[in-house]
């Protein structure tokens, strides 16, 4: 899941969006490896959450302060006394624009929170544009809907997406294929009410009481993905993120999502017409909400058929051999696109064509 993070940077380097020209650059990327540092202390290391966060912060200082011992000469036309004069400046690439056109991939839950609360990388890179599986309509410290970019988190689907193209020769198939679970969910529950913010916790207890409907289940399975495939809806709350993976695995399923601010809802994803959404508050109505859209037969269908259409458009695609590989589809073509969309120019450069 967190994989993304190493995988994006492979991809940019094979894609027409790279360049070894710095002079022609729109965007500077900043290769680093958060997630990794953070887990190898936490997991490997044995350290708690707060000396791990220490170290992802002092990490990703290192990797700042060598980007910023690189400068560049330009030149500024001043007039002095009417006479136009000529002189020269060094300054880095970073400090030429404190950073707004540097770019960072931070896969874990919480974002840019892996570097600590209050280490002062984290203010320094606040500026520059985060891709983030984070994502929140609400004014956070993690994310800024006006430069930030949602992505979906990395996830090898090569096994299901095969299942689910056995139909494309007969989609109709697959649309109408009978599902026996109705509602279904599989992931971690807390009692503490502030994970999830209850919601998980409503969902263990509708599951006890309906369960010849909504098959709520703890831990993960080997027969995950069996279930998934069989399951008319597919429930997405949120865990200590606004946000769930389950969303991408319900696309590529085919089951309907029952869904925070979504990777590329604003270029090329229209939500609403391949899932359904509850607010937190309103989870008590599930259950009716649910059955309601169920009896619906006509709109079942329609949700279906645009979840196969949509569903490659969260797969990040590679191949260390294909040397014409088409970077632009699925995942990151659609993060070029949302660059695009957010008119991200900083100096004079018109239009996205390098990094």
């Amino acid at each position: 899941m967190y994989y993304i993070e190493r995988l994006f940077p492979k991809i940019l380097k094979k894609s027409v969006y790279k360049t070894k020209d710095p002079q022609s650059a729109n965007f500077f990327f900043v290769e680093s490896y958060t997630t990794c540092v953070y887990h190898n202390c936490h997991f490997n290391e044995g350290k708690t959450t707060d000396e791990c966060k220490l170290k992802t912060g002092d990490y990703l200082e290192k990797i700042i302060k060598y980007i910023r011992s690189y400068s560049f000469e330009f030149k500024v036309n001043r007039k002095d006394g009417g006479v136009e004069e000529q002189n020269s400046n060094k300054i880095s690439y970073w400090d030429r624009n404190g950073g707004l056109d540097h770019i960072f991939v931070f896969s874990w839950d919480q974002a840019s929170e892996i570097l600590g609360w209050n280490h002062p990388i984290r203010q320094l890179v606040k500026p520059s544009i985060h891709l983030t599986t984070f994502g929140t309509i609400e004014n956070h410290s993690n994310f800024n809907s006006h430069k930030d970019v949602v992505i979906p988190p990395y996830s090898n689907y090569e096994l299901q997406l095969k299942k689910v193209e056995g139909f494309e020769k007969n989609y109709q198939k697959y649309i109408k294929l009978e599902r026996k679970i109705f509602a279904y969910f599989r992931g971690t529950f807390i009692k503490d009410h502030k994970y999830s913010k209850g919601v998980r916790q409503f969902l263990w207890e509708i599951g006890k009481t309906h369960g010849e409907k909504f098959k709520i289940f703890e831990f993960h399975s080997e027969n995950y993905w069996n279930e998934m495939f069989n399951s008319t809806f597919s429930l997405c709350p949120q865990g200590w993120s606004p946000w769930s993976p389950r969303l991408f695995d319900s696309m590529i399923a085919g089951t309907i999502p029952d869904g925070t601010k979504l990777p590329f809802e604003t270029t090329k994803l229209d939500y609403s017409s391949f899932s359904l959404k509850l607010l937190n508050k309103n989870v008590h109505m599930i259950k009716e909400v649910l059955e309601r859209n169920f009896e619906d037969e006509k709109k079942i269908l329609r949700l279906r058929r645009n979840l196969y259409k949509y569903r490659k458009e969260v797969v990040w695609y590679f191949s260390e051999e294909e040397e014409n590989f088409d970077v632009d589809r699925g995942a990151f073509g659609n993060v070029m696109l949302e660059l695009k969309k957010k008119g991200f120019v900083v100096g004079a450069v018109g239009n996205l064509e390098y990094w």
